[in-house]
């Protein structure tokens, strides 16, 4: 799911750099991130950011946990859920290094909402899980505060440092990222293979390549 976003913000580039430096500006680029891989995924998963097979087959081998236990209470893949956030978190972590590297006043920042009962809620997960949701979590409207803080909060204009490389949790709390976010093979991995495959399925269909930084 991180694909797509990523393709996204590389069309907008040229945008936000320019407008980046108009006086007064601020840029931000929201990442909606999740706690769901610290709580599904065990230190010692293999991740394959660096390869072009993960972006195939993320997960090659599922946690005894999840076999055993944890897929009967939850209708969704949340292994491969969890996988996906943990990408979401290392492109959004590398971007805000590359803004920095390149003197680029954009803000790259990573929320966790929350744990939110929307519909997507509802209509992936089984009736155990929906009476969970429904009974523990946040409403849509208190899950927007997060990500709402990030894309408008003046605190974090005024002291970014204390917000960068950090993941914002409910309101606007800095938190850790998940440690793969600190393996540089596996961070530099997932942005050279995201930036070769779009690349190679863009100019087969005769669209602009990516941005080389």
């Amino acid at each position: 799911s991180f694909l797509g976003p990523f393709l996204l913000i590389d069309r907008l580039m040229p945008l936000l750099e320019t407008t980046s430096k108009r006086s007064g500006a601020d840029v931000r680029i929201v990442t909606i991130a999740s706690t769901a891989p610290k709580a599904f995924l065990p230190a010692n998963f293999q991740f394959q950011f660096d390869s072009a097979a993960g972006l195939v087959t993320p997960v090659t081998c599922y946690p005894l946990a999840w076999r055993y236990f944890l897929k009967f209470l939850f209708a969704s893949d949340m292994i491969l859920y969890s996988v996906s956030k943990a990408g979401a978190m290392v492109y959004a972590s590398k971007m805000q290094e590359l803004f920095d590297k390149y003197s680029l006043n954009i803000l790259s920042l990573i929320v966790h909402p929350g744990e939110v009962a929307t519909e997507g809620v509802a209509e992936a997960n089984n009736a155990f899980m929906r009476m969970m949701a429904r009974t523990f979590y946040m409403s849509s409207e208190q899950g927007a505060a997060s990500p709402l803080f990030a894309a408008t909060s003046d605190q974090i204009r005024s002291d970014p440092d204390q917000f960068k490389g950090k993941l914002l949790m409910p309101v606007g709390k800095p938190s850790g990222l998940y440690s793969v976010v600190n393996d540089r093979k596996q961070a530099q991995g997932l942005w050279d293979v995201m930036t070769k495959e779009l690349a190679r399925h863009l100019e087969a269909e005769g669209l602009a390549s990516m941005r080389k930084w």
